[in-house]
């Protein structure tokens, strides 16, 4: 009996040291590779993730790493440091130009190179307008207003453009129009005469929509400002106003 006991006394201290082996080895015992799954690219992005059009994955798929997916730029955007527009895409349907509705930037051009000067009493502005070729638009918001190329520069609908965040070396002369409204008096001056304009449209409207730029007739003058809105690459506003003599404020 007392043999039994013996050994006995010597299992009881051997169990102690077995689990700290057992436990060591078990830390110490490298991991296995766990199962990476090479998934196809979203087909959609990931804001409106839909689970109809993406597979769905389990634990059993490991470790899913989805391929980046490969989209092609969007040249149609219009670039939000310019807030222009693309000259060939102004207007949707063809409108038939004449000397009466539509006037070239070289019959207006002064001496010093601008085409008119934009007055807007209740912002106390007065700046130099100044035509923008195409690609030249940058350069000739830096030297003071731009006027859209595709747009008439006398008769008909005058469409002018400026920064709203002014970059080094830049006025933001259109920082303020989103105070203008309906009724405001807008003055357009140029060599052939000065208009009086009365606001009737300030609007948030998209970077594609140039709609507001269509030509109009002599009989229906009309001016169309245009620049960026803060924290919105996606919009611009655009603030039109008509010629006095024919003001109709839209409801």
């Amino acid at each position: 009996m007392k043999e039994n006991w013996k050994n006995a006394k010597w299992l009881l201290w051997l169990v102690p040291v077995i689990a700290a082996i057992v436990f060591v080895v078990w830390r110490t015992w490298p991991e296995a590779e766990p199962v990476r799954t090479m998934a196809e690219p979203l087909l959609e992005d990931e804001v409106t993730f839909n689970l109809d059009v993406n597979p769905t994955y389990s634990a059993e798929d490991g470790v899913v790493v989805i391929q980046p997916s490969v989209k092609e730029p969007d040249s149609a955007k219009v670039s939000d440091s310019t807030c222009v527009s693309d000259p060939e895409q102004v207007w949707s349907e063809l409108t038939p130009l004449s000397t009466d509705s539509y006037t070239l930037p070289e019959d207006v051009t002064a001496a010093d190179g601008s085409i008119g000067t934009l007055s807007i009493p209740k912002l106390n502005l007065s700046a130099p307008v100044y035509e923008a070729e195409q690609g030249q638009e940058l350069e000739s918001m830096t030297k003071g207003i731009a006027h859209i190329s595709a747009t008439s520069a006398w008769e008909g609908n005058i469409g002018l453009a400026s920064h709203n965040e002014a970059p080094a070396g830049a006025v933001a002369y259109f920082r303020d129009i989103h105070l203008l409204e309906p009724g405001d008096s807008i003055s357009y001056k140029s060599s052939l005469g000065e208009r009086q304009y009365r606001v009737t449209k300030v609007q948030e409207i998209s970077d594609e929509d140039w709609s507001f730029l269509s030509p109009s007739a002599a009989d229906d003058n009309k001016i169309t400002l245009i620049t960026c809105i803060t924290g919105k690459p996606g919009s611009r506003l655009m603030v039109q106003g008509l010629q006095e003599n024919f003001v109709g404020v839209d409801e």
